[in-house]
């Protein structure tokens, strides 16, 4: 209690909209009971990459005897039927699922490569080298830079690099890595690459990301290729907006918990100038 804030537990925000006097009101709902918060200042914290999962729009298409699930609802390898299963998506997900499920089935991975630590996850050289790692996630790569704008492109559109499942753990499990795209669906409706190749499986697991739902905010708020338009996680299209969260906010680490409180610390002082300004402007 040392801040007394007013928290609503059990709560969920139907809708974000513009306040009569210029600030903000926020509409929740809990237990079927409805509530209206005005403020100065919102900070959005929904999720670093998106709360939908992405599937392309052929999964429909595809026979009805394969089995689909979005790695989102992946738990264990028991939640798919026996037989060959295709993993799509080569991102952290992907490549630990392709891992996982290789061990006691036929597996393929499908997916482009995402760039690599070139370290084993866990090992001396790794624990020595992680001090001067953070230091890149946190100071190098970075959006003021051409480096760090170039990975904070490739991590929000494409995924994160390996980690802990490299190449060759995949290779000596067994399992086909193919960098490459699934584009569509054949004529008997079956998972189909660009050059024709086809895969008979008996499920599918999908590792293809997420995407956000800003369908509840009801202001002009400026999204571009399913991102914010934000800067650090301030949205200088509307005054008071801010985002906290998001993957590469500002810095690769701002994923992680060396990098979220830099992020937060920055946000803090942004909404402490914007409400004085809203204080000597009322």
């Amino acid at each position: 209690m040392t801040h007394d804030l007013s928290v609503r537990l059990r709560s969920h925000v139907r809708r974000l909209a513009e306040g009569s006097d210029g600030g903000y009101v926020v509409e929740l709902e809990r237990e079927q009971q409805r509530e209206r918060i005005t403020c100065d200042s919102v900070i959005i914290e929904t999720g670093t990459f998106g709360q939908e999962p992405k599937v392309p729009g052929f999964a429909d298409e595809l026979a009805d005897d394969i089995f689909q699930m979005h790695s989102m609802h992946y738990r264990h390898p028991a939640d798919l039927p026996h037989g060959p299963v295709l993993v799509v998506g080569a991102s952290y997900s992907g490549l630990d699922l392709a891992f996982e499920l290789g061990a006691d089935r036929k597996t393929t991975l499908v997916g482009p490569a995402r760039g690599n630590i070139p370290f084993e996850w866990g090992s001396r050289v790794m624990r020595r080298a992680f001090p001067l790692i953070e230091f890149i996630f946190q100071h190098v790569l970075t959006r003021r830079t051409p480096m760090g704008r170039k990975v904070f492109n490739s991590l929000r559109h494409h995924g994160s690099p390996q980690l802990r499942v490299k190449a060759h753990h995949l290779e000596e499990r067994g399992i086909e890595w193919l960098q490459e795209h699934i584009t569509g669906v054949s004529e008997d409706d079956l998972p189909q690459l660009v050059n024709g190749r086809t895969f008979d499986v008996a499920s599918i697991v999908w590792a293809t990301g997420f995407k956000h739902d800003y369908s509840w905010i009801a202001l002009p708020l400026p999204v571009e290729d399913g991102w914010p338009v934000e800067y650090r996680g301030v949205v200088e299209e509307l005054p008071g907006l801010f985002f906290l969260g998001l993957a590469f906010q500002y810095a690769f680490s701002s994923g992680e918990m060396s990098g979220v409180g830099r992020d937060a610390a920055y946000l803090a002082d942004r909404i402490v100038q914007h409400n004085r300004a809203h204080l000597l402007a009322a």
